[in-house]
């Protein structure tokens, strides 16, 4: 029982982790000088906030991170005439998807486990927990497949951010 409680909180904190490195690093990307600030839709504040907003949290950090590789786009194509950024929409669609559905299936799973109590049917709180342990197994391939499009993003992000060489990096006035 202790290996699993301590393999629930290694996955836990490595979680949250993530979780803060990848917020700071999509407030950062979203106020770089090399994303156009007339290609964001929402201020900066939302790349942190909007994962914390009930509802809003499904759809803002998606439209945060739309808005870091609108902006690269642009400024890359400005600076390399001729070059057309790469299709980050797909991989963009596929990890918030992976993401969402990583999220039901989570809470599908708690629903499931809450739902066996001590004193019903043992053989219906076995099938709940047949349920839940599908529903869960299905969570952590759904949350393997969003972390890595979300590493294909971020590299993908990171090449489109990078100055070209001879380019100087300015700071806009409307940058904030």
């Amino acid at each position: 029982m202790a290996a699993i409680d301590f393999a629930s909180l290694l996955s836990t904190g490595s979680m949250l982790v993530s979780g803060v490195l990848f917020i700071g690093w999509l407030f950062q990307a979203h106020r770089s000088v090399r994303v156009d600030p007339e290609q964001r839709r929402k201020h900066s504040g939302w790349a942190i906030g909007g994962w914390f907003v009930p509802l809003a949290m499904y759809v803002i950090p998606a439209q945060v991170t739309a808005d870091v590789f609108r902006g690269a786009a642009a400024t890359v194509e400005q600076e390399r005439h001729g070059w057309s950024a790469p299709n980050w929409r797909p991989l963009l669609a596929g990890w918030w998807a992976a993401w969402l559905l990583t999220s039901l299936l989570g809470g599908v799973s708690g629903v499931l486990i809450g739902g066996v109590r001590e004193d019903a049917d043992p053989i219906a709180g076995i099938g709940l927990l047949r349920n839940a342990s599908i529903a869960s197994t299905l969570q952590g391939l759904t949350s393997l497949v969003a972390a890595l499009l979300l590493i294909w993003l971020i590299h993908l992000a990171q090449r489109m951010l990078r100055p070209r060489e001879g380019v100087a990096a300015t700071l806009p006035a409307s940058h904030y």
